[in-house]
């Protein structure tokens, strides 16, 4: 390293490098259990013991006001010392150590975090498959995360609607406009509809008749059980996340189905969204088609059109539930992908981006964290 280098440890935060000097850093930990400290600052999640010296934890994306945190395998925790205090950073992942010319870094952009960055600069990867890995395994892991919340808040909404003991006593009217005032509650509902034994739902927030009888979820739901499953809209097409509970009498017959559908793309709660200039992210079924938009065919139809083809090897039996790689995709470009399948709902979720855009150079905000606990600091 040259005199007039900096060498920075960077790391990153949705979606965006950061860099420390690492005369500041002292070691780097993966994410333990942590000590929470009532009535502290909210960007200071708790505290841990550190070889006998209890040190605060602070999040850096509450610091810098970015959306909550979503922990992977890749988070760590960064420790510094910010005059002579021991401070942990919970950042999503470190990259590397790199040098840098001073001369290159140039005053930072306007932004609510400016007064913490003391420059930025442009810089090339050495590594761009790990760190194509690190960022891709965190998108993931979002997604596995964002839908795991998302099913399991459908399912205790269904089976709160499923106990109301007006889907037994109730007309028809009356049920009706229960099951609307329960879709107004609840976020991002496509349909809540009430089936009788054979599966015929004339009553629902569809305002049409649906016949739900060769439905699988519907099926076992009339067996006994909870159900949910990933299928096409019987009220507009589009494809929806469905979860149904048997509805039950006073003396234990069931009665009918009662279920509850979002429709993938249009539900806020996940995250579809694209990212740089190539990247996205999506579902995949097990014929290997589109579940969820492409960026770049939004035309395409919904299970018909074959998304790219390492997807099919994470339902072969026995196999891997993770993949990570590059391969050419299904418009025959050339991309780095992570994907994992996901067995509650029998699908992958894959996230990919082209090679030439992750090899090429990433903007580094440098960090300045004495300026970032200014005020912690001078209340010492």
């Amino acid at each position: 390293m040259k005199k007039e280098d900096l060498q920075l440890m960077i790391f990153s935060l949705d979606k965006e490098y950061y860099g420390l000097e690492t005369k500041c850093v002292t070691e780097i930990s993966r994410l333990d259990a942590l000590t929470f400290i009532p009535r502290t600052a909210k960007h200071i999640v708790g505290v841990i013991n550190l070889r006998g010296q209890i040190t605060p934890v602070v999040c850096l994306r509450d610091c810098l006001q970015l959306p909550p945190r979503v922990d992977s395998k890749e988070t760590r925790i960064v420790f510094v010392e910010v005059q002579d205090v021991l401070v942990g950073l919970i950042v999503d992942a470190v990259l590397e150590v790199g040098d840098v010319a001073s001369a290159l870094v140039t005053a930072p952009p306007e932004g609510t975090a400016a007064a913490f960055i003391t420059g930025v600069c442009h810089y090339r990867q050495p590594n761009p498959e790990q760190s194509a890995r690190v960022m891709l395994d965190s998108f993931v892991q979002q997604e596995k995360n964002a839908l795991a919340r998302r099913l399991a808040e459908l399912q205790l909404g269904i089976k709160a609607i499923a106990r109301s003991p007006l889907l037994q006593t109730g007309s028809a009217a009356a049920v009706t406009a229960e099951l609307y005032a329960r879709r107004a509650e609840l976020r991002g509902i496509e349909n809540i509809a009430l089936t009788d034994r054979e599966g015929l739902s004339p009553v629902n927030t569809a305002k049409k008749p649906l016949d739900l009888s060769r439905r699988k979820y519907v099926h076992r739901s009339l067996a006994g059980s909870p159900a949910h499953e990933i299928v096409v809209s019987a009220v507009d097409g589009g494809i929806i996340l469905a979860v149904s509970e048997p509805v039950v009498s006073a003396q234990g017959q069931i009665t009918g189905v009662i279920l509850m559908t979002t429709d993938l793309a249009k539900d806020e709660a996940l995250e579809f969204t694209p990212f740089g200039k190539t990247g996205e992210r999506y579902l995949v079924d097990r014929a290997g088609m589109f579940i969820t938009k492409s960026r770049f065919m939004e035309n395409a139809v919904l299970l018909k059109q074959k998304a790219s083809a390492p997807a099919l090897d994470l339902f072969i039996e026995n196999a891997s539930p993770a993949f990570f790689g590059k391969y050419l995709n299904y418009r025959g470009r050339e991309v780095y992908g992570a994907m994992n399948f996901l067995a509650a709902l029998d699908a992958v979720v894959v996230v990919e981006q082209e090679t030439e855009e992750v090899t090429g150079e990433v903007l580094v905000a440098l960090l300045d964290i004495e300026r970032l606990f200014v005020d912690e600091l001078g209340g010492r």
